[in-house]
């Protein structure tokens, strides 16, 4: 290889390099670049979670995160409980409602990847009723080796079915 070829080859990756590390810097796409910020982004300190009660035959609840309820991965639970329950659509309730209860009584699902275990209810019982819950949380208020509890949590919806 030629010493000029080798010296365009450098410049062109020391380039690539520093405009890869440029995008990394101020949090901005333009492919092929990319800042990578999936696991480097700076939360908010007050968030709001969707989280969800099951009710089960024999009077039990256990609250869960939404992907313990949806057999999708738990990253993408957000944005179907937002296009859901934020919405005015309530047969859409009624029905995803519907539809997990069936799913976490009928057909429960183990971890895998990143989709979260199936809540399971109380042994010799069935899951009968759920309520959709926003918590919000300050993060803030977090201390090391301490849970953090919810500053505040609003009823969204709540769906029991009829015996």
């Amino acid at each position: 290889m030629k010493h000029t070829t080798k010296i365009m080859l450098f410049t062109g990756m020391v380039a690539f390099f520093v405009i890869q590390v440029s995008h990394t810097i101020r949090n901005t796409n333009s492919w092929p670049f990319c800042s990578y910020n999936m696991f480097n982004r700076m939360m908010q300190p007050k968030i709001d979670e969707f989280m969800i009660w099951l009710y089960d035959s024999k009077g039990n609840k256990q609250l869960v995160l939404p992907g313990n309820a949806i057999p999708i991965e738990y990253y993408r639970t957000p944005v179907l409980m937002s296009d859901v329950f934020d919405g005015n659509n309530e047969s859409s309730k009624v029905q995803l409602c519907r539809i997990l209860l069936d799913h976490l009584n009928t057909a429960p699902w183990g971890k895998f990847d990143e989709i979260l275990p199936s809540a399971r209810p109380t042994p010799g019982s069935h899951f009968t009723g759920m309520e959709v819950f926003i918590y919000n949380y300050d993060l803030d208020l977090y201390r090391y080796g301490q849970k953090l509890e919810p500053v505040n949590r609003k009823l969204i919806y709540s769906y029991h079915q009829q015996s």
